[in-house]
């Protein structure tokens, strides 16, 4: 019998890319000496076996999830046998570490993917109704992801609804209801149901309830949840009052998401009306109201402290109810409860959640902007600067300072936008430009998007398009009664504004406006705004298709009887197609959490 030997297997190896090579990790459990690994050979059919000699002289197995084989891409040739063989390398693979092995002392965790390496229980019970005997039987996991067959065999063609849904954390906090008209769905007419391509639970008035109580001071919550009703709550935990407001990490209601805590009693409150798929985080501390807080999708969100509210002392309970009454309707995919602070670890939590379930972008280039600046991809050579477009879908067109008068400051980090680089333009003399001819002007919809803070003046030119020959042919942005205003004059004119004010000195802003085709909208710091008409209608009639301009610019508009300035602090601005109103908020809340805005 011939061995060929290799180092120990915890050595880092060198594996040999080659198909040969990927073959071979697809061969079956095989047993083998402390350091050394039998040959294998090719039979007939191209599949390789291992050496049952070996077998009988075996102090070990491999598991083939554990452990990576390659194969060199050399082999070796026995003269008496006439026989190949071939060196075959064993490594040990690092098992992929999961969210709770990263993140781990929560209280609670509950989800249709595998959280903790080492928990080895189901995910779900599930009752099944195609038989009419309601059976039950435990959903594990296959890998990481749950498993869905045995999932679809068990429910058939008929319905599959929670009956418990197990804690990961090794708390043992499961969450069940024994009562079939009130468990949320999982299957429905034997498909599963799904969010983004991932398994989720839907509540439609359902309800499960914590076999033990939850009750701490300061606490952490994530959840993965849509509503699919507007106006109605949509819960993470909650307390169980009846006519009491209730401690709960997370409540979606109406267009506002809401935290509460009691002694002493607080609530804070933010305008989020979002019906998608969600990552929400709710923040409660009861040592220091101030500090609570809710994000959404990464962004901090912008809240409202309420200390008059009556919050009863009810510990966490239940899921999808408010009070005594179930009220979730939509969906619920995953959720965590920590019993702490949770806020150096919450970016890392909600990018590993986001990872899995791809609801928001990591990435701006992931919106696929027609074309994008910032403040990042720069060039700085002496008393020219170029702010280059780094988009990846069409056209480049990279801007410059004309001259050395032109040239706006270049701050390296800038504490209004979180420490990120940015450029000042003073308002007098200094601007950005590019000479492009009929810039995008087929287009009869698209999204202007921009990041910056308003210093000074009306002026604000964060990306502008203009003819450099006539006076009135431009779109640009404004003030306009301390609020934000498009102004677009095409070979027409529509000029609108929204209600949020930006005034002198204001906190950074990120703004967008768009043109869905049909109408005008706008979006600042997350808030769809209420579209006041300045000039013309509110139908999208005015866009870059009723036109032509030949300059493309930045804190300034070139015009045909002079350059305007503008004095702003710059960080970013694209231009983006548009897709529905969703995208946009995606935008702004991934620029939001980006540059630190709230």
């Amino acid at each position: 019998m011939k061995y060929n030997k290799v180092p120990s297997i915890t050595e880092s190896l060198k594996k040999v890319a080659s198909s040969e090579a990927r073959n071979m990790s697809a061969l079956p459990a095989m047993r083998f000496m402390s350091g050394v690994v039998p040959s294998r050979r090719n039979t007939v059919n191209g599949n390789r076996k291992p050496n049952r000699d070996a077998d009988k002289k075996s102090v070990g197995e491999i598991d083939w999830n554990n452990f990576a084989v390659s194969r060199g891409s050399y082999k070796n040739f026995d003269l008496i046998s006439k026989k190949e063989s071939y060196n075959v390398i064993v490594e040990p693979v690092e098992p992929s570490l999961l969210l709770l092995d990263l993140y781990p002392n929560a209280a609670a965790a509950y989800s249709l993917r595998k959280l903790r390496s080492d928990y080895t229980g189901p995910a779900i019970r599930v009752r099944e109704t195609a038989s009419g005997l309601h059976n039950e039987q435990d959903i594990y996991f296959v890998g990481n992801e749950l498993d869905t067959a045995s999932l679809l065999s068990f429910v058939g063609a008929g319905d599959g609804t929670i009956s418990v849904w197990y804690d990961q954390s090794g708390s043992g906090n499961n969450i069940l209801n024994g009562i079939a008209s009130t468990q949320p769905t999982i299957v429905a007419g034997g498909t599963i149901l799904t969010e983004l391509g991932n398994a989720t639970i839907n509540f439609n008035n359902d309800v499960l309830n914590l076999s033990t109580t939850i009750d701490d001071d300061i606490y952490t919550s994530f959840a993965v949840s849509k509503r699919t009703q507007s106006g109605v709550a949509g819960i993470s935990l909650s307390g169980a009052l009846s006519g009491i407001n209730p401690t709960t990490p997370l409540i979606f209601s109406d267009n506002n998401v809401y935290t509460n805590i009691d002694a002493p009693d607080a609530s804070i409150s933010a305008i989020f009306d979002n019906n998608n798929l969600n990552i929400l985080t709710g923040y409660v501390d009861s040592n220091d109201t101030s500090a609570m807080a809710m994000f959404a999708n990464g962004s901090e969100l912008s809240t409202t402290l309420n200390l008059s509210l009556v919050i009863a002392n009810t510990p966490l309970s239940r899921l999808g109810s408010y009070k005594s009454a179930a009220s979730q309707i939509g969906s619920i995919s995953e959720l965590l409860y920590y019993p702490s602070d949770q806020s150096t670890n919450r970016a890392g939590i909600e990018s590993n959640i986001n990872s899995h379930y791809n609801i928001y972008a990591e990435d701006i280039l992931e919106f696929n902007p027609y074309n994008i600046w910032d403040s990042e991809h720069i060039t700085i050579d002496g008393t020219t600067t170029t702010v280059h477009d780094f988009n990846t879908f069409g056209d480049k067109y990279d801007m410059i300072n004309p001259s050395a008068s032109n040239q706006p400051t270049y701050n390296a980090a800038s504490a209004n936008f979180n420490g990120l680089p940015s450029f000042t333009f003073d308002g007098v003399s200094q601007y950005f430009k590019n000479d492009i001819v009929n810039y995008r002007n087929t287009d009869t919809t698209g999204v202007f998007v921009s990041v910056f803070r308003h210093l000074s003046g009306v002026y604000l030119f964060t990306l502008s398009m203009s003819d450099s020959v006539t006076t009135t042919r431009y779109f640009i942005d404004v003030i306009n009664s301390g609020s934000y205003r498009a102004q677009l004059i095409p070979s027409a004119q529509s000029s609108f504004r929204g209600d949020t004010n930006i005034e002198t000195g204001s906190p950074s802003s990120v703004v967008a406006y768009a043109n869905t085709g049909t109408s005008y909208v706008m979006n600042i710091n997350g808030s769809l705004e209420t579209i006041t008409m300045l000039i013309g209608a509110n139908d999208g009639d005015d866009w870059l298709d009723t036109s032509s301009f030949d300059v493309i610019s930045i804190g300034g508009l070139v015009r045909g009887n002079g350059i305007l300035y503008s004095n702003i602090e710059w960080c970013m601005a694209g231009y983006f197609p548009y897709t529905d109103e969703s995208t946009i908020l995606n935008i702004v809340n991934f620029l939001k959490n980006k540059y630190g805005i709230v």
